[in-house]
């Protein structure tokens, strides 16, 4: 299944293409979904590594450059999540609010990896799969977001380093 994945993303130049990345990361999301076909939530059984690199290699998409790869990698975020054990959904909705969280210290990345993360929590939220003991957490970051200085972050970012 990875190989697969790798294949279409082998040469540096063509990983770069927007469109590519795209396909790319539904190509990924389709082949974890398959792997965990007639799986519920409520299943005990073990997923697979394959999928687990697919699920990090989406929450690391969130932070591409373009919206709509990072938009593709929310919404397979959330229908991997769907068919995950419920421990396991938690831990990818932890993973992910750690990186929402981190975020704040990026200068460089921060703008894509806050929206990235705003957009995986929506698409969680809107499947019902934001685990409750995070949405403390999950407020508290997205009230931050809505304070966040985007125009420093766009026109001096070294004021927010310092």
């Amino acid at each position: 299944m990875l190989a697969v994945c790798d294949a279409a993303a082998s040469p540096a130049a063509l990983r770069s293409g927007t469109v590519l990345s795209k396909y790319r990361i539904k190509l990924a999301g389709r082949l974890a979904l398959l792997h965990l076909e007639g799986r519920t939530p409520a299943d005990a059984d073990d997923v697979s590594g394959e999928v687990e690199v697919i699920v990090q290699e989406m929450l690391d998409t969130l932070s591409e450059k373009d919206t709509v790869v990072r938009f593709s990698a929310a919404k397979y975020l959330a229908r991997i999540s769907e068919r995950l054990p419920s421990d396991m959904a938690g831990d990818v909705a932890g993973a992910l609010l750690d990186m929402f969280e981190r975020a704040f210290d990026e200068v460089d990345t921060a703008e894509r990896i806050l929206q990235g993360s705003c957009l995986a929590f929506a698409e969680l939220a809107r499947r019902g799969r934001v685990p409750p003991e995070l949405v403390a957490r999950l407020v508290e970051c997205a009230l931050k977001v809505s304070g966040f200085p985007w125009a420093l972050l766009a026109f001096a970012p070294e004021l927010l380093s310092g």
